[in-house]
This record gives C-alpha cells, sequence and structure tokens, in this order.
C-alpha cells in the first residue's frame, strides 16, 4: 500500500515496511521495520504517462488526539477527491498512543498498469482536521493533473536505482524538485551516465537514462 514500495518492486527490489508507531514533531518516538531482500539485479523501469486512476485510498491518523480529528481529515479528503470526479475513494481512520500528540493524512492513487501516486498532510497547532483533509487531497488532485506516471516524491528516490540499473529506464515525473536535479548531477559524476531531461508544462519532466549496469 505504501507508494515508494510499489515503485521499487517494479525495478526487482524486494522490500517492505511495517508501521510499528508513529511519531510527530517536536517528541518524534515512530518506530518502523523495513525489510529489504537482495536483489540478484535491478530491472529498468518505464513508466512516462500514467494510467487510469483505478481508487484512491488512505490513512488518516491521530495520536492522543479525539478520534474526532481523524475522522474529520479523512471526511474533508473523501468529500473533495470525489467532487473531482474519482468514484472509488476510502481512507481509514487510526487513533493511537504515542509520543505525540500529532495528526496526518496519507492518500495514493491506484493506477492501472503503473505505480501508484502518492500525497500527503501534517496536522499543526491551530490547523483544523478539515484543512489538512483539504491540502492531502489537493496535492495528489495536483500531482494526478499531471498526467505523469511517477509523483515527485517517488520520482526522487528511483533516479539512483536507474541509474545503476542494465538498460535505459525513463519515467516521467509530475515535478522535477531539487532533489531530482541534485542526484541526476550526482550519478553523472559518479557513474557517468548521462540523463535527458524533458521539462514539460506545471514543472513536470521526463527523465531518461542508459543505466551504468552495475547492480
Amino acid at each position: 500500500k505504501y507508494v515508494a514500495v510499489d515503485g521499487f518492486r517494479r525495478m526487482g527490489l524486494d522490500c517492505s515496511v511495517e508501521l510499528l508507531r508513529r511519531g510527530h514533531y517536536p517528541r518524534g518516538g515512530g518506530r518502523v521495520i523495513l525489510l529489504v531482500k537482495p536483489a540478484r539485479a535491478l530491472s529498468p523501469m518505464t513508466a512516462v504517462k500514467r494510467g487510469k486512476v483505478v481508487a484512491v485510498r488512505g490513512i488518516s491518523h491521530c495520536t492522543n488526539l479525539p478520534a474526532h480529528v481523524a475522522s474529520r481529515q479523512a471526511s474533508s479528503a473523501v468529500r473533495i477527491i470525489k467532487g473531482a470526479g474519482v468514484e472509488d475513494v476510502r481512507v481509514a481512520e487510526e487513533r493511537g498512543e504515542g509520543e505525540g500528540p500529532g495528526s496526518g493524512l496519507a492518500l495514493w492513487a491506484e493506477i492501472e498498469g503503473g505505480p501508484n501516486i502518492g500525497a500527503d498532510a501534517l496536522g499543526a497547532r491551530e490547523k483544523r482536521a478539515e484543512e489538512v483533509g483539504k491540502e492531502a487531497a489537493e496535492k495528489l488532485l495536483a500531482e494526478l493533473k499531471t498526467g505523469m506516471a511517477v509523483d515527485r516524491h517517488l520520482g526522487d528516490m528511483l533516479i539512483i536505482y536507474m541509474a545503476m540499473a542494465k538498460g535505459r529506464s525513463e519515467i516521467g515525473v509530475t515535478e522535477l524538485t531539487m532533489h531530482a536535479k541534485t542526484m541526476i548531477w550526482l550519478t553523472e559524476k559518479f557513474l557517468g551516465v548521462k540523463w535527458t531531461v524533458v521539462e514539460g508544462p506545471g514543472g513536470s519532466a521526463t527523465l531518461g537514462v542508459e543505466g551504468a549496469g552495475i547492480y
């Protein structure tokens, strides 16, 4: 269900994430288990234009706060996304105890034939729960509006693996971030690969590379 795990698996990485406890700024205290199994080789990836949105799923969570905070975040996001024309929208609600207080909402669109596309938002003091839901929903809709297959955060993380894999990879990112530009520069310097970057409307871009084949 996690966007990054879905994207990494498409390149041959067998990994999973288990959430044990949420943590929120400034106290932190979150705990997760990341399990990564050795990969024989990395596979090149091609994902430029996104497919049809099949459904939108999400998790609205709060820690050391009333349960209605998670409910209000979820309801706000669902209303906005359904208003944009997506019919199948479901957001689970979680309330826990930990180092909080804190809240947040993670959303991801399940895409036909492609990696999931995600977005999120965090709560803050004097920030209404409805605003958290609205922020996450609008972020997701903005990602989808570009028509690209890979969201900005996943794109940042895939670049190093594309550069190491054997064969040509090409992805369409919803935004060419400074993180992405930095990783492109670093992989060209360290691995000797050469990227093609074609910028599109709204800050989107198509990134291509012939991988070094070192893994």
